[in-house]
Parts: C-alpha cells; sequence; structure tokens
C-alpha cells in the first residue's frame, strides 16, 4: 500500500512523496477496553519522529482507530499542520462483509489519504457530495466520494502550496 500511496499522491498534489521510515505503534495510544489506538497518540509519535525538513508527512497504520466523539475514523490530521495519519483496518473489503478486492482496497486507501494531506493543507470538510474532502462517516460514504477535489477546494490547495 505504501508503494502505491507513494506512485499516486504526486499525480494528485503534483508534489514529490517519498516513504521515510516506520515507527511502531506507541503503547499509550492502545486502548484495552475498545481495542482500539488514540490517533491523537499516534499523529503525536508521527510528529516527534519525522525529520523537521519534511513539509507533509502521512502516516499509514493497519490499526484500528478512534476519537473519543467516534466509534471508528478512518483518519486524523492536523489541520493546516504537517501530519496526517489514516488506518486501513476498515478500508479493506473483507472488514466490511465485502469479497475481496484489492483495487477498491487501494482506491478507499488514496480517497483517506489525500483527504487527510487536504486537512493539512488547511481545507475543512466539504458539503460537495463527490469532492474528496467530503466527510465520511461510514464504508458508503468513502466510496461514494472521489479520490479529487473539488474546483473549489482544488483551487485552495493550488493556492496554499
Amino acid at each position: 500500500m505504501i508503494k502505491y500511496l507513494t506512485d499516486e499522491l504526486p499525480l494528485i498534489f503534483n508534489k514529490m512523496v517519498k516513504p521515510l521510515p516506520s515507527i511502531p505503534v506507541p503503547p499509550q495510544s492502545y486502548d484495552d477496553q475498545r481495542q482500539q489506538c488514540l490517533s491523537s497518540e499516534i499523529l503525536k509519535a508521527i510528529l516527534e519522529s519525522a525529520p523537521a525538513d519534511e513539509n507533509k508527512i502521512m502516516g499509514v497504520t493497519e490499526v484500528d482507530l478512534f476519537i473519543p466523539i467516534f466509534t471508528y475514523i478512518f483518519g486524523e490530521a492536523q489541520l493546516d499542520g504537517r501530519a496526517g495519519l489514516i488506518s486501513l483496518a476498515r478500508l479493506k473489503p473483507d472488514a466490511n462483509d465485502e469479497s475481496p478486492d484489492e483495487e477498491l482496497y487501494k482506491l478507499r486507501a488514496l480517497k483517506e489519504a489525500v483527504h487527510e494531506l487536504g486537512h493539512t493543507f488547511g481545507l475543512k470538510h466539504c458539503p460537495e457530495p463527490a469532492c474528496v474532502m467530503r466527510f465520511a462517516n461510514n464504508i458508503i460514504e468513502v466510496d461514494s466520494k472521489d479520490c479529487s477535489f473539488c474546483p473549489s477546494c482544488h483551487d485552495f490547495i493550488v493556492k496554499s502550496q
């Protein structure tokens, strides 16, 4: 998945993308009761381990993520900051009682990576149904949006780079 995202993200953001060494999931992020990891703890670890000269950083994990107000999340990012994080756990078709589909899995991961990186550039959630910046509360909503920005969000990204 890292290779796929490394190949695809430059086509969307017109920026070079390179993988960084992986880091362990911080033990303090794990919640025994929920059996999930608190995304903000992982985001903090990503920021602490990232080289200072890296402009934007995207973490990719297979652990299931949560924030206290949601049962689960697909990702989290710093609004107008440096770091974002996506979880592959709920993007896999077999995690949603669907037949295995590698292309669908990759597309979902790309949508979530683009969405979270969009937040790092300062974009908020978009009301346009097909825009990648539309909030997705479940996998059906992830599938219903594109992996590209609507014209308004695209213009914002271009101006912010």
